[in-house]
């Protein structure tokens, strides 16, 4: 299959797309190992050949996919010091929620992150990009009942403008 990349800086998708083929399936929004040392995220999915027709012969295949994005369930955006929810439009934003997919950390562990420094919206899902470098995935259908009554449309006013 051939895919679009854009590399990772920082985590940050950045720059212009890139093609490779994959022999794993992938969808957009999923983070793959393109070389040794290059991460990225994929923009786009079965590239036509004739896209590429007039350098085939140079398309590289990326290592594989990254299952990295730990998934938060049960979550919200809460004040630091007193753990009290708030509207998903202040900042800072430290998201609590349960832990699934952590290396580290049990699944359905309670875990508040460090501060955000990014929301990524891959349309499904976003992808929260915390100080650390650390990145947590976050649905719709898993919003804190709790917060989603208190500020109904919760997932929809999640940015970082601060308003």
């Amino acid at each position: 299959m051939l895919i679009k990349c854009k590399f990772l800086k920082e985590n940050v998708p950045a720059g212009r797309e890139y093609t490779y083929r994959s022999d794993v399936l992938v969808k957009v929004g999923d983070l793959v190992q393109i070389n040794s040392s290059a991460k990225g995220v994929v923009t786009a999915v079965d590239v036509p050949e004739e896209e590429v027709a007039a350098f085939a012969d140079k398309i590289k295949n990326i290592q594989g996919l990254i299952e990295s994005d730990i998934i938060l369930k049960n979550w919200c955006v809460v004040n630091a010091v007193s753990q009290q929810i708030q509207p998903p439009e202040l900042l800072p934003k430290y998201f609590r929620g349960s832990v699934y997919g952590h290396p580290v950390i049990k699944d359905g562990y309670l875990r508040t992150t460090s501060p955000t420094v990014e929301i990524l919206d891959y349309g499904d899902y976003k992808v929260i990009v915390t100080v650390t470098g650390s990145r947590y995935r976050i649905h719709p259908e898993d919003v804190a009942l709790e917060a989603e009554v208190a500020y109904p449309g919760y997932y929809k006013r999640l940015n970082m403008e601060g308003k």
